[in-house]
């Protein structure tokens, strides 16, 4: 994936920024890499996400979300910008269809609750909680053979 694939019309802006950023890249004496510049633009990682949607459909709930905080905090992303991201990297999930469209609904959801105004943090915790339940159920369906 290109470093300048640009997911979202917030990033748009952010790459309009990205000469003044450059230049106070190179005042910190650190080479110049991918995840520095991931990190100075705060542009979303699709790989990222795709590990924070796996980690929590393997049922790992507190390891999902201390990786949306690094999301959010560490490269100041914010919740609009994960929830798309989600959103993208759905249909590239091993999963059925029916919990595709189940997990688009949800991501859906909970991006309207954002923009609504509600607690970006509460809201996608709970976002993460469903999708570790969706995984429990899921491991139960392939185990057993039934829903």
């Amino acid at each position: 994936m290109s470093l300048y694939k640009l997911t979202s019309p917030v990033n748009v802006v952010r790459a309009q920024t990205i000469p003044s950023m450059a230049i106070k890249i190179p005042a910190t004496n650190k080479k110049i890499t991918t995840e520095l510049l991931h990190e100075t633009l705060s542009i979303t990682r699709s790989e990222d996400v795709k590990t924070l949607i796996n980690t929590a459909l393997d049922g790992h709930f507190m390891p999902a979300r201390n990786q949306l905080y690094n999301l959010l905090i560490k490269h100041g992303l914010s919740g609009e910008d994960i929830i798309r991201q989600m959103q993208q990297n759905i249909f590239d999930l091993t999963i059925p269809d029916e919990n595709k469209v189940q997990l688009i609904e949800k991501t859906g959801e909970t991006e309207f609750r954002l923009i609504r105004g509600n607690n970006e943090h509460i809201q996608l915790e709970s976002l993460l909680a469903q999708i570790v339940l969706m995984g429990e159920q899921l491991k139960d369906f392939s185990s057993n053979g039934t829903k």
